[in-house]
Formats: structure tokens, sequence, C-alpha cells
């Protein structure tokens, strides 16, 4: 099997090569699936910003911003590879800017987009969103009909417990009443 190297500048994956039947081919370039969907992302955060927040930007400043929330360590998640959490680091950046424009949170420049990825109203409200797109996706997989292990449900005894010595009360635990 033939291996290319990512076409993506920024690809976080070991080695950096993508193998032939998991690539995405671009012209002549071959990237990861999670490379091009970064890239994607990246260009529509960029062209919303420019379109429908200020035009006027300087559009090096803009991508130095954006490059820095999604590949810095402002948004890494140490749970997840470093590819996927750049991925969700641009997802959550556009679902910000989307919130934002929907709501009417004014974002006056380029570095307001800091002060966005860490209000409060935007975070609770993509952790609403994902919970909302976990509970569909487990009833999706109810209705195809995945079944789980029944569960067991009966009340197996794994010590027994007994109070040795006497009366406890306040007295005892506070030490007053050792009688």
């Amino acid at each position: 099997m033939k291996h290319y190297k990512c076409g993506f500048s920024h690809c976080a994956h070991a080695d950096g090569k993508v193998p032939e039947n998991e690539a995405v081919k671009i012209g002549t370039r071959y990237w990861h699936k999670d490379c091009y969907e970064i890239s994607e992302t990246i260009k529509d955060i960029r062209e919303t910003y420019l379109d429908k927040i200020s035009s006027s930007v300087v559009v090096s400043a803009l991508n130095k911003i954006i490059n820095n929330i999604v590949f810095g360590k402002k948004l890494e998640n140490k749970k997840l590879t470093k590819a996927q959490s750049n991925l969700e680091a641009a997802r959550y950046l556009q679902f910000c800017i989307d919130y934002a424009l929907e709501h009417k949170i004014p974002i006056t420049h380029a570095p307001g987009l800091y002060y966005l990825i860490d209000n409060v109203r935007v975070k609770k409200a993509y952790e609403k969103k994902n919970e909302l797109e976990m509970q569909k996706e487990m009833k999706k997989q109810m209705d195809v009909g995945i079944e789980s292990k029944p569960v067991d449900t009966t009340v197996k005894p794994t010590a027994n417990f007994s109070a040795g010595g006497g009366n406890f009360g306040f007295g005892n635990i506070l030490g007053g009443m050792n009688e």
C-alpha cells in the first residue's frame, strides 16, 4: 500500500503520512480526513468573519488568531489525540462565531475571538448542543435495533458488615461518653 505526505501544513498525525486507502485526494494532494475537515472549517470561519463581521480586518492577523485558537494550547484536550483535539477546537470556534452572530454578541475586532471562546453562555450552549447530539445518536442506535446485553439487576451481597461495640451516637463520636 502506498503512503503519501499529508497536504495539510498543520498535520498533527505522528508521521504525517496518510495511506492511499484512507486519503482524501484534492487536486494532486492527499490529506487525512480530519486534516481536510480542519482546513475546510478554518476556511469557513475566515469567510464567515470576513462576510458577516468585518471585511476591513487584516487577513493575516485574523489567520494568526484563528490558528492560535485552533492549534494552540487554549482549547487543547489532553484526552484526545492532537489531531482530534485540533478538529474539536475548530468546530468549537465555528460554533462560537455562529452563536455570536445568532445571539447578537458583538465582536468588534479579531482578538475578540479569544473572549468569545471563554464566554460562559457560549460554553453552556455548546455543551447543550453536544448533549442533544449524543441523545439523538443514542436514540438512532436504539431505533436501528442495536441491542445491548441485558443488565443483571439482582442484588448480590459482597461482604457482611456488623456494628460491633454497642452504643453509637454523638457522644461516642466526640469522645465524651465512654461508658
